[in-house]
């Protein structure tokens, strides 16, 4: 019934020329007020959505940001038990006074390979400095270069991102790891970001994006 009646009253405003309607507002000063305050009250409502919205693809199109570009890089220290918090590298107690046999250790033998023996004996190792270990031991990393050149600071860089990423996301970062999973997993990651790029573009209203989807980008 109050439907019914909405209905009605909504149909009979409709009916009232323009000028009569807003002579009728003008003249009504509670009126004019309740709806100045109805519209502001609106705009605000909208733009917290908005700001809401927003927020939430940004937050969800980092997350899928971070996973694919961790995917993509080498391997070699992801997840690893052997790479402490600060970027030292746990190695052999015996050998840590000697630092740059250390570090010949660490490339000779590879972080993942003394990642078991670590685990079950941490307390026969001691924690390398990253400026050590990555002066001789940078294949450890698993960052190379074509030229055969090594930037110490990029890797650093690197290395800390897989960390922040590994520590925001451990239970796709397993997956990613997994020999099994980790493939599909990738393809999956990459899926969510192309969607998320687009439903942005569309929300800016880029033509260029509606017009050639379903051409997607990561």
């Amino acid at each position: 019934m109050t439907e019914q009646l909405n209905g009605k009253l909504k149909e009979e405003i409709k009916a009232i020329p323009k000028e009569k309607l807003r002579e009728i507002i003008q003249s009504n000063p509670k009126l004019l007020k309740k709806m100045k305050n109805a519209k502001k009250k609106s705009l605000k409502e909208l733009k917290l959505a908005k700001q809401y919205i927003e927020g939430f693809i940004d937050s969800i199109e980092q997350k899928y940001e971070d996973l694919v570009w961790y995917a993509r890089k080498p391997g070699d220290l992801k997840l690893s038990q052997l790479l402490t918090e600060d970027l030292s590298l746990m190695v052999p107690a015996a050998l840590w006074k000697d630092e740059k046999e250390s570090a010949v250790w660490l490339s000779d033998n590879g972080a993942l390979s003394a990642e078991q023996t670590y685990l079950k004996n941490p307390d026969e190792y001691k924690p390398l400095p990253f400026d050590v270990w990555a002066q001789e031991g940078e294949e450890v990393s698993g960052f190379t270069w074509p030229d055969g050149s090594y930037h110490k600071d990029i890797v650093k860089g690197a290395l800390q991102q897989l960390r922040r990423v590994e520590k925001e996301n451990p239970t796709e970062c397993k997956l990613l790891n997994d020999l099994d999973e980790g493939q599909w997993q990738h393809g999956f990651n990459s899926g969510c970001l192309a969607m998320v790029r687009h439903v942005r573009a569309i929300i800016e209203e880029d033509e260029w994006t509606i017009d050639n989807f379903p051409f997607l980008d990561t």
